[in-house]
């Protein structure tokens, strides 16, 4: 292979995260062909074909007379019928060629070959399973073959593990054993924002907040806010202002890691479209004004991040599509927008979980106060309140009466007497005070709401674009787990399952869990569930929210169902792409099997009298350790006994006897409704009252301890412990909370407190890495 084809290679690995057409679905015990122009499997589809095995070899011909001998991709799908053996499967391949089971690549030849064959041992388990194999050509010879075949005695073969990015990690002729691949391991995203210490992206802007229109050397806003044009950008500057905006804005606190930058020291570009004139200050130095709509500058030292100051601005062709990358990845932050630095972080993990980066926990606090009458159904505000007629229609009231604090929606607000109208009736006063009350509205109701990949700054209330999320997973060959928002209507759901559909690559899988945690009293969520059941008079459950969650989450999977083309009942589904998760409180399993066995009343919509967990695939929980007795343990105990502690902790929730721990108990309940059982959020729960400035270091010192290490891989091992014992089908992907995030009073959430920090310096992240790859951690 010449050198001389690297680019292309580089090509056809950045345009694999975008989606490809598809002309043919997968059949039965054969295969369907796409073929495409281009080595990067998409465009249109040249041709299509079936065929009952993959067994070709060109030469130097034409796979196809619609496709030219040279630069094509191909990839065949098929379902097929496994039994219970281990599998020899070969591959040959002249140039590049990779293969998914349930899509998961477990044979991975992704870069030019002269036809040499591979030969891997697999176990795909009893059942059909979706075989899709790609391939390339670049030019000259060209073939492909593929072939797995039984073997029903103990041989001495390669013995092949493929860990949670489906990269082979092959022992030399080893007996074969009967031995699950690794357990698949998770990540959550920690929030994408401006102060974040997590540096995903290259373009430094989409990390940008606080954009506003304030008075010059004044942190005051100005009277005039233009209107926002060009995907968030101000029209116009107003006299005496500027156009402040802040990126990477991630001063070191007294916990930062000594030597490690917050973000990439070096030579910067600034890019923009629109005339205008931009001051850049803070961690900017040598400023140079080199053309239209470029800026060049250094960053020598990164300390407290960029200021941006649009000082002024053409009204009729205002600064706008501005853009802040590092020379060296000028040439690439379009094509593939995300941080080499921080993709390398993510390699170990086979799910991501976006919860944060959709802003899903989170609503939007839009008034606050006390009511100077009410009845039933009316409150009244006081007359400072603000009087436009209908501002909070069909927003979220929670309201403090006699000491209960219902939540119900608003369904009209009178402007002129201050007057909220009620959806459901609230208690009366009975002790003559009269309510206080706090309304919420939540983002991404609606799908023209949500934020697009234009957006300028992706950490707005809308979130990051879901578009960015999928083709993350696309970039890494990771399943994405999307998280639907809180209050988004129909239509949302629906444009969503179509936008995942025709996005994400074919061989991954897509978790969706309604909004999170709607059980716990201080989410979001748990608000807007309780107005949603107060509304509809919903019933069935211990906690009478709890049935919007069942609620809702059915109708969301019905959804997904109708725009993927699948059965609504988890018994008639042959195979899926996605995976769906219900959930609830871990620590309360009565109250959990409540919503697993939920449906609504009168044998009505949306369950039609079936149990909502016949829905779903699965049901999520979190796999949280700490150490008990709170602030009192944490101040007694060594690090060291705090490690112990975790441990122990550990121990007890997978305990057999004297009486089975918390997880089996769930385990249990899931396996008799035919459910799995995966964590949505795990790791380390040890945290110091805020206040206790000396009890916050010392847990951040024993997060940082070396037999962190051995906590977490005692943790991993557990949980696989259970895999093993349980299998495949009744447990699934544990996912640590989060990835990457600066130690503080309010957690200590991150495998790594900065994307800049060496992974292997962290016992938390040695300990993920040594289990995907297989290493064990002495317990």
């Amino acid at each position: 292979m010449d050198h001389k084809y690297s680019a292309l290679i580089l090509f056809a690995l950045l345009v694999l995260s975008f989606p490809p057409v598809q002309a043919c679905e997968a059949p039965s015990e054969s295969f369907c062909a796409d073929y495409f122009r281009g080595i990067g499997l998409s465009g249109p589809v040249l041709a299509t074909e079936t065929t009952s095995k993959i067994d070709f070899d060109w030469k130097n011909g034409r796979p196809h007379r619609r496709v030219s001998a040279n630069f094509f991709s191909a990839r065949w799908e098929g379902i097929f019928d496994f039994d219970a053996h281990p599998y020899e499967f070969m591959v040959r391949a002249d140039d590049g060629i990779r293969v998914a089971i349930d899509g998961t690549i477990v044979i991975d030849r992704w870069k030019p070959t002269r036809g040499q064959k591979n030969r891997t041992t697999l176990t795909p388990g009893s059942g059909k399973h979706r075989i899709t194999v790609e391939y390339f050509e670049l030019t000259g010879l060209a073939g492909a073959t593929v072939d797995w075949h039984p073997i029903t005695s103990t041989n001495s073969v390669a013995f092949v593990t493929y860990n949670a990015k489906g990269a082979l990690a092959v022992s030399q002729q080893a007996p074969w054993t009967n031995s699950p691949p690794r357990l698949p391991i998770g990540i959550n995203l920690s929030t994408f924002d401006y102060w974040n210490s997590a540096v995903p992206f290259k373009d430094l802007m989409m990390q940008s907040g606080v954009v506003g229109v304030y008075k010059q050397a004044s942190n005051d806003r100005c009277e005039t806010q233009p209107p926002l044009v060009n995907n968030g950008y101000p029209k116009y500057v107003p006299a005496g202002c500027r156009i402040r905006i802040f990126s990477t804005f991630q001063i070191k606190n007294e916990y930062w890691p000594n030597g490690v930058p917050t973000y990439r020291p070096g030579h910067y570009v600034l890019l923009h479209k629109g005339v205008g004139t931009i001051k850049l200050s803070w961690d900017a130095a040598n400023v140079k004004y080199t053309s239209a709509g470029r800026i060049e500058f250094d960053v020598p030292t990164p300390g407290t991040g960029l200021q941006i100051e649009i000082v002024n601005s053409d009204n009729n062709n205002p600064v706008h599509d501005m853009h802040i990358v590092h020379a060296d990845d000028e040439a690439t932050f379009r094509t593939q927008p995300f941080n080499e630095k921080w993709l390398n972080i993510l390699k170990p993990f086979n799910v991501i979980r976006f919860m944060d980066w959709g802003r899903v926990s989170q609503n939007i606090t839009k008034y606050s106060g006390a009511a100077v009458a009410h009845t039933t159904n009316t409150l009244t505000l006081p007359s400072s309140a603000p009087s436009v007629d209908n501002l909070f229609n069909g927003m979220v009231t929670m309201i403090n009466v006699n000491g209960k604090y219902p939540r119900v929606f608003i369904e009209k607000y009178d402007g002129a007497s201050r007057t909220l109208f009620l959806r459901s009736p609230i208690e009366l006063s009975t002790t003559g005070a009269q309510p206080t009350l706090t309304i919420f509205d939540f983002p991404n109701k609606t799908w023209e709401e949500r934020a697009q990949p234009t957006t300028l700054g992706q950490t707005t209330n809308a979130g990051v674009a879901f578009e960015y999320m999928i083709d993350l997973a696309n970039t890494i060959n990771a399943n994405p787990w999307i998280n639907i928002p809180t209050a988004a209507d129909d239509r949302f759901v629906q444009e969503l399952a179509k936008l995942i559909k025709s996005r994400l690559k074919p061989t991954l899988k897509c978790y969706i869990e309604y909004s999170n945690e709607t059980w716990n009293y201080g989410w979001p969520g748990y608000h807007y569930s309780e107005a949603k059941v107060n509304d509809m008079k919903l019933t069935g459950t211990w906690i009478p929210a709890d049935a919007w969650q069942a609620y809702r989450a059915v109708e969301i999977f019905r959804i997904f169902n109708q725009v993927f083309g699948e059965r609504d009942l988890r018994e008639q589904r042959n195979g899926s792409r996605l995976v769906r998760v219900l959930t609830s409180q871990t620590a309360w399993l009565d109250r959990a099997m409540k919503v697993m066995d939920w449906t609504n009343s009168g044998n009505t919509y949306p369950t039609l009298g079936i149990p909502a967990h016949k829905f779903a695939d699965a049901w999520g929980m979190t796999t949280y350790f700490s150490a008990p007795g709170g602030a009192k343990t944490i101040e007694l105990a060594s690090t060291t006994e705090l490690i112990d502690m975790q441990i122990a902790a550990i121990d007890q929730e997978v305990a057999k006897t004297p009486k089975p721990g918390l997880f089996r108990q769930i385990i249990e309940a899931c396996r008799k409704r035919g459910l799995q059982v995966v964590a949505y959020e795990g790791g380390t729960h040890l945290l110091a009252p805020q206040e206790r400035t000396d009890l916050v270091a010392k847990v951040v010192l024993t997060n940082r301890e070396s037999r962190m290490e051995q906590l977490y891989s005692h943790a991993l091992t557990a949980w696989e412990n259970l895999a093993k014992e349980y299998g495949s089908s009744a447990i699934g992907v544990w996912n640590q909370y989060y990835d990457v995030g600066r130690y503080s009073k309010y957690g200590y959430w991150g495998i790594l407190e900065s994307t800049y920090q060496d992974p292997s310096t962290v016992p938390k992240y040695k300990a993920i890495q040594s289990f995907v790859n297989g290493n064990r951690v002495n317990n």
